[in-house]
């Protein structure tokens, strides 16, 4: 995929899918679709974060999917077979969309989260407690008990952010992923 000069990671344009779910127990047994990389992220968001959720919200779990899914295909993938699977082991895939996911993938086309250049490894999980896993002050999360492996960004965090303090995507990703920022649009590249 093309790359954008001052970042040192590629954009993919496709991205390739174990479909472990209709597999058996091992490595890369069943299905592997290959599909155009932003379909893959709208499916994604749909599949990881409540469609009724703030916009923000969605937007700002994009950017991440968007990344992780980015850092696995500069890595070579995750499997000898694909980039990624369709479960939770990487990040959870259906054959359909969202309009809201939809909307928030092409708001926020071309941005993924890096420092130094390069991609970050974007974990997120559901609800990562206060402080989270990697000691981000999270307060929203007070309370909360732990679902997931509790690193990167929390899922229902930026829900809450979004709700009570309607901080922007950008702000999310740069308080749950400490030393990153998000990149502008490379959209013009992405279209040529």
């Amino acid at each position: 995929g093309p790359r954008p000069d001052e970042y040192d990671f590629d954009v993919p344009v496709t991205i390739r899918i174990w479909r472990r779910s209709e597999g058996g127990s091992a490595s890369c047994e069943g299905p592997v679709d290959e599909l155009d990389f932003e379909t893959y992220v709208a499916r994604v968001l749909a599949h990881e974060w409540y469609m009724s959720w703030n916009g923000e919200s969605h937007k700002a779990g994009a950017i991440a999917i968007r990344s992780y899914a980015a850092w696995w295909v500069n890595a070579g993938g995750k499997y000898d077979c694909a980039d990624v699977c369709d479960t939770t082991y990487t990040q959870a895939y259906g054959d359909d969309s969202h309009v809201n996911a939809d909307i928030a993938v092409e708001a926020t086309l071309g941005q993924f989260i890096v420092d130094d250049g390069s991609v970050v490894f974007a974990e997120y999980s559901s609800e990562n407690s206060d402080p989270t896993e990697y000691g981000v002050s999270d307060p929203h999360c007070t309370g909360t008990e732990r679902y997931g492996h509790g690193r990167g960004m929390c899922q229902f965090g930026t829900m809450r952010w979004a709700d009570y303090d309607s901080k922007s995507p950008e702000w999310m990703v740069e308080h749950y992923y400490p030393g990153a920022s998000v990149t502008g649009s490379f959209a013009g590249v992405l279209e040529g």
